[in-house]
């Protein structure tokens, strides 16, 4: 059991290197790492992508990136977080599972809200919304093009 699960976490490393790899279709760096995150007896897996976003003007080009985070808890269900940056502007877009979750993080947005403040980010867009998450290929970007009909 502990060897196929090591065998699919190098499978996976070496799918993420091969991802990150600038090719003529998608020049952008784009970088994805698993994190295993603990949960009392549980063990889950938690996912971060961090990407370049596309500009249309190349100067700003250097400050417009995303990251999207992604964890599903035994407990509390699935969040989906995504953070984007264009130019001195940040969006956040929270998604949870669980009204629970959601009703949780909804108490401490002030508090995000301040600490963002706090590092200079004073015109950040907070929206959190209660349903099901948007499916992987929606948040994580996907360098494929899917030709069928």
């Amino acid at each position: 059991q502990l060897l196929k699960q090591l065998e699919a976490s190098l499978a996976r490393v070496e799918n993420n290197q091969a991802r990150s790899i600038a090719t003529e279709s998608n020049p952008l760096p784009h970088w994805r790492f698993e994190i295993p995150v603990t949960d009392n007896n549980d063990v889950d897996l938690l996912t971060l992508d961090l990407h370049k976003e596309h500009s249309d003007r190349e100067v700003a080009s250097d400050k417009n990136w995303s990251i999207n985070i992604e964890v599903d808890f035994q407990d509390i269900g699935r969040f989906c977080a995504r953070l984007s940056c264009q130019q001195d502007d940040m969006r956040v877009l929270l998604w949870t599972e669980h009204a629970a979750l959601s009703g949780m993080i909804d108490k401490h947005l002030d508090q995000l809200r301040k600490q963002l403040c706090m590092h200079g980010i004073n015109n950040a867009v907070i929206e959190l919304q209660n349903h099901e998450p948007a499916s992987a290929e929606s948040v994580m970007p996907n360098n494929l093009i899917n030709i069928s009909l």
